[in-house]
């Protein structure tokens, strides 16, 4: 079928040659095949009303919590019963099995046999044959991943099983999701034939992006290790796993887990704020200056700054601790440690590590003995209050700027270039995503270009992209 461009309109020739306007010819089967993809919907609607009444009939209220337990595979992932309603409905009616104590015996259906079976083998004579239809493709259908290859906005997708992964490419009509998937996005679903091309009858609520394909490509080799050639059967029987797979995407595309964070020295980043009482101000500056090594190595005094009372002598100042180097790893000409503020006869300090707050100990206790009394320590964990910062934040409804939207045309082209020059080294750079084996490296194997791929296209997706930069050259030099 020609698909309607940006400049057909209904009384244009059609752009497939045939002489006829368009809406009697290319446009008037477009027009049929939405309608045929909008009343599968409105029939699958009033189908999946009737499923739950007889499920509601059947199932015990206990039963009713255990197959959310069971459909959020681990209490890990966190799924609440509002999101995810779609999947959720789709997946208990047609992939669920409740065992026999989740079924009222007054029901006399016996376990292992989901809902929407059990409803057919006792009321399927009583339905219209399109929703008989319905529901057998959907019983026979498994969940799975499936890459958008291709995407008409607001007509169809075209999709690749990513999981069986035979090269075929399947036509969906789809006119929501096509307005805002991209190219490389997975979506978790089950499609059904229907009419000439397939139907979305049920998928997760979040499009997996290009950079996730790993795991993906992770779990398609385990299933190959486990089952050989994946087809409909073995999918049913791991749907477990598939299901695990895109809720745990789910979790971290919502909620990124933030990694250990650590300080200069491989410690555990966690401030400590130490809080004295000293008897004098001018005598605890004295003792503590020189511990800003990088200041007396550069020829700095660093009592230069402090505020001094009517005899000059030190009242309140800001002290660095400081190191020339780093320990482990090159870096800046020094580190800083930790701060020292003296203000009167009040001093606090504050340090990033545990190990860092004991060595200021010692030194405080060396140098200043009896004159400074700790009286407070505080400590806060680096990683929780990021955790905590980004549970709180409000979701925000904008989606970001592009990058360069606002700055001037010449610095965005400066940009562009080194994002260019950036590319034609990216080829042989070694990549963790792909082993540590460099993208030439990757594009001898199938799994290798598929990573690859998907690294071009969140690369042309991010900033790269939005600088207008021509992924094709990189395209052709690795043959993809």
């Amino acid at each position: 079928m020609t698909p309607l461009g940006p400049d057909v309109g209904r009384n244009d020739p059609c752009p497939c040659g045939s002489g006829k306007k368009y809406k009697r010819c290319c446009g008037f089967r477009q027009e049929a095949v939405s309608l045929d993809a909008a009343r599968f919907h409105r029939l699958d609607g009033r189908l999946v009303d009737r499923l739950f009444e007889f499920a509601a009939a059947v199932v015990t209220a206990a039963g009713r919590k255990r197959s959310w337990s069971r459909f959020r595979v681990a209490p890990r992932f966190g799924v609440e019963p509002d999101r995810e309603a779609h999947f959720y409905r789709k997946w208990v009616l047609y992939d669920w099995r409740p065992e026999a104590r989740d079924l009222r015996k007054s029901s006399r259906l016996r376990g292992g046999v989901p809902p929407a079976r059990a409803f057919l083998e006792r009321h399927g004579d009583e339905l219209p044959p399109e929703e008989r239809r319905i529901l057998e493709l959907q019983l026979a259908a498994p969940f799975s991943f499936y890459e958008v290859r291709e995407v008409e906005p607001g007509r169809r997708l075209r999709l690749r099983d990513v999981l069986r992964d035979d090269g075929t490419i399947l036509e969906v009509e789809e006119r929501a999701a096509s307005r805002t998937l991209g190219g490389g996005d997975v979506l978790f679903a089950r499609l059904v034939p229907w009419g000439p091309r397939h139907v979305i009858a049920a998928t997760g609520e979040i499009p997996i992006p290009p950079r996730e394909r790993p795991m993906l490509v992770q779990l398609r080799n385990r299933m190959r290790g486990s089952f050989g050639d994946t087809d409909d059967v073995w999918l049913h029987l791991a749907q477990d796993a598939t299901r695990g797979a895109y809720l745990a995407l789910r979790r971290r595309l919502l909620a990124p887990e933030i990694p250990e964070i650590r300080n200069t020295d491989g410690d555990r980043c966690e401030d400590h704020v130490l809080r004295y009482r000293i008897g004098d101000p001018h005598a605890a500056a004295l003792g503590l200056a020189d511990l800003d090594v990088s200041a007396r190595d550069a020829g700095v005094d660093p009592l230069e700054t402090a505020r001094r009372d009517r005899s000059g002598r030190v009242a309140a100042v800001e002290l660095s601790w400081t190191r020339l180097g780093y320990e482990d790893s090159p870096g800046p000409e020094n580190t800083i440690l930790g701060r020292i503020e003296i203000r009167g006869r009040r001093m606090t300090v504050e340090v990033n590590s545990a190990k860092r707050a004991a060595t200021i100990r010692g030194e405080i206790e060396r140098r200043l003995g009896d004159a400074a009394r700790l009286e407070s320590v505080e400590t806060r964990d680096v990683r929780e209050e990021l955790v905590r910062r980004q549970r709180e934040r409000p979701p925000s409804p904008d989606p970001p700027a592009p990058v360069g939207a606002d700055w001037p045309p010449e610095v965005v082209a400066v940009l562009r270039e080194s994002a260019r020059k950036e590319l034609e080294v990216w080829p042989d750079r070694e990549v963790p995503l792909l082993g540590g084996r460099t993208p030439r490296q990757a594009v001898a194997d199938r799994d290798g270009r598929e990573l690859v791929d998907a690294l071009l296209l969140e690369m042309e997706r991010g900033q790269m992209g939005e600088l207008g930069v021509d992924f094709a050259p990189i395209r052709r030099e690795l043959g993809l």
